[in-house]
C-alpha cells in the first residue's frame, strides 16, 4: 500500500480565482497535495520549495 505521506504534489498557476479553486478542490479530492499561485512571480518561490511532480499552468497569464 502507498505511503499516505508520499502524495503526488501539483502546483496550479491560474489568475482566475474560480478556475483556481475548482482545480484545487478536484485535485485535493482526488488525493493530490496542491499548492496554488495566481502569477508566475508568486509561483517561482513555491516551485523551489514545494517541488511539484506536475504543474498546471494558465497559458495566458496577464503580463506574461
Amino acid at each position: 500500500m502507498a505511503d499516505p505521506t508520499d502524495r503526488q504534489r501539483i502546483l496550479i498557476v491560474e489568475d482566475e480565482e474560480h478556475l483556481l479553486e475548482s482545480l484545487r478542490y478536484a485535485l485535493e479530492k482526488a488525493g493530490y497535495e496542491v499548492a496554488v499561485a495566481d502569477s508566475v512571480e508568486k509561483a517561482t518561490p513555491i516551485l523551489e520549495s514545494f517541488l511539484p511532480h506536475a504543474l498546471v499552468l494558465d497559458g495566458k497569464l496577464p503580463g506574461e
